[in-house]
């Protein structure tokens, strides 16, 4: 008989309790776009789907990788919690308004740029400050196995826009608006809750110079990385509503919705894969730990996928409508990308699990760089379709330099600690007096 390691037994826990809450989720999810699509025009659904995404975008651009940093940080030394969680407000307060402003700046210089007017523009970046605080606080409770809470946090992130929809149509007064104000309240409660969750904590919270230079140093890399791959989903949507319009904008608004819903087995276990990944000391058994998981989820999805493709049509027909058809074309092209996008989110645990490289960013800033150039051509000529068909090419050139980086990497040293640097000029968030001083 094979004994099974106790990690394993966790990862396994966690996945399936993840995954089921993430289930769950995407239930209130779907329930949300279709009945929110139903409600808007395609013009309507474009404004909605582009404040969104402009939103996402700049909370991806102020993160500083510092989410992930936290997940790591706190798994290999679980007494940093308390400073980590004061350096992430810290680091909400200074980047949220300095992003808001810039994306306002760039409105008011480009409205073409930014395909959207500016009431939901403006409603979409109350969701920044949010957002920003909430993705630092999520890695904090990953790196400290708090899988319950963390999935809680999510399903309330979820079905607030849910109830506030269901209110605005009692109300008579769906728009754009009023959908993205749902979405901020959603992810404003669940920071709150998260903060409380963790403030809790007997050490409180506490920041640290000296921590906030060692995590930034680290994140800075994951951070490049993070941005080069959301501009290459997310630039796509706003290439179509500049060059396409704000109808079709909609359809591949739509049309990127239910393709990120496919991405969900790999995301949830590259998720938890990452804390026991990083509490792991050896180099060779988190890379064989990582492939493990990525053979396997490659086998899971690649089924999943095809039966997407044959039955996108009907769902979108009988889910959103005959108007919303024409996002059919554009979802069926994203899928190959989308699947690739996850084996991606796998490989790269490892990476970050052992100190990140650089070259995972310029792997990423390769594929943005092709698909820009694509898009060019392909949106004007081609619409959705040319995007899509893009982005999917992209995302596989994108997986398949991690994976070679990966192996390239896999007998390597994690980066060493400093716990040293760790344990200088830490104070308390709200006194300012010594924590813990070396």
């Amino acid at each position: 008989m094979i004994a099974v390691k106790p990690s394993t037994v966790q990862i396994f826990r966690n996945v399936a309790e993840t995954y089921s809450a993430q289930l769950l989720r995407i239930a209130g999810a779907v329930v949300f776009n279709i009945w929110l699509t139903r409600l808007l025009s395609p013009p309507a659904r474009g404004y909605y789907g582009v404040g969104l995404a402009v939103a996402i975008m700049a909370t991806q651009f102020g993160q500083f990788g510092l989410n992930t940093a936290n997940t790591y940080f706190v798994a290999k030394e679980p007494r940093l919690r308390s400073v980590l969680l004061g350096n992430s407000v810290l680091t909400t307060l200074i980047a949220a308004p300095v992003l808001i402003l810039i994306v306002f700046l760039i409105h008011i210089i480009g409205p073409s740029w930014i395909a959207v007017p500016n009431e939901p523009l403006a409603v979409a970046l109350c969701y920044v400050p949010f957002s920003l605080a909430y993705i630092f606080f999520q890695g904090l409770l990953l790196g400290t196995h708090q899988i319950r809470q963390y999935n809680l946090l999510e399903l309330s992130n979820r079905y607030i826009p849910l109830a506030v929809l269901g209110v605005c149509v009692l109300l008579s007064s769906v728009t754009p608006v009023t959908a993205l104000a749902g979405v901020v309240l959603g992810q404003g409660v669940a920071c709150i809750w998260a903060w409380t969750t963790l403030r809790s904590h007997p050490d409180g919270a506490a920041y640290s110079w000296p921590l906030m230079t060692d995590t930034l140093r680290y994140g800075v890399r994951i951070h490049l990385a993070t941005v080069f791959s959301f501009i290459l989903f997310r630039a796509d949507l706003l290439m179509v509503a500049h060059m396409r319009g704000a109808a079709e904008a909609g359809y591949y608004s739509l049309a990127t919705s239910l393709a990120e819903y496919m991405s969900l087995p790999a995301s949830v276990a590259g998720t938890v894969l990452l804390p026991h990944l990083s509490s792991l000391h050896e180099s060779p058994e988190k890379f064989r730990l990582m492939l493990q998981w990525l053979l396997g989820l490659a086998a899971l999805m690649m089924p999943l996928f095809v039966a997407a493709a044959y039955i996108g049509n009907p769902i979108i027909r009988g889910l959103f409508g005959e108007k919303y058809l024409p996002s059919w074309p554009g979802f069926v092209w994203l899928l190959p990308g989308i699947y690739f996008l996850g084996l991606a989110c796998i490989a790269v645990q490892f990476i970050t699990s052992i100190g990140y490289k650089l070259s995972v960013a310029a792997a990423w800033f390769s594929a943005v760089v092709l698909n820009l150039a694509v898009n060019l051509y392909a949106i004007p000529h081609y619409g959705i379709v040319g995007a899509s068909v893009s982005c999917s090419v992209c995302y596989a050139l994108a997986f398949l330099l991690i994976l070679l980086i990966a192996f390239r990497h896999r007998r390597s040293d994690a980066v060493p600690h400093r716990s040293e640097a760790r344990g200088r000029g830490v104070r308390n968030l709200s006194t300012g007096n010594g924590v813990f001083d070396a």
